[in-house]
């Protein structure tokens, strides 16, 4: 079962999945978020980590070690010259979404 977690007023929730955060060494589980203008990754009601949308420098898919050092595809989120890591289903689909709502809502978050 998916946390709670309230998108602001103007921002939609877009995905959401259970996933893994790089933080320093360890990884940590809990709940990702898209919406329109953020990427969140929450461990029950606290926000661990969240970065605008039009923060963003780069964000791509990579496949290194995780938990177990087993090689896993990760998406890569850098953002104010600081890299991220983030485990989790479906990565393709995530980083397509990522995608859409650049094109979809733009840098602001408003619908075009």
């Amino acid at each position: 079962m998916f946390q709670k977690l309230r998108p602001l007023e103007d921002e939609k929730l877009v995905l959401r999945d259970q996933g893994l955060f790089q933080q320093m060494v360890s990884w940590k589980p809990g709940y990702f978020y898209l919406t329109t203008r953020r990427i969140i990754f929450a461990q029950g009601e606290k926000i661990v980590f969240q970065g605008y949308l039009e923060d963003l420098e780069e964000v791509d898919i990579v496949k290194r070690r995780c938990i177990l050092s087993k090689m896993v595809k990760q998406l890569r989120i850098i953002s104010h010259s600081r890299v991220n890591f983030i485990a989790i289903r479906r990565v393709e689909n995530w980083l397509n979404e990522i995608y859409k709502a650049f094109i979809e809502y733009g840098f602001d978050g408003t619908e075009k």
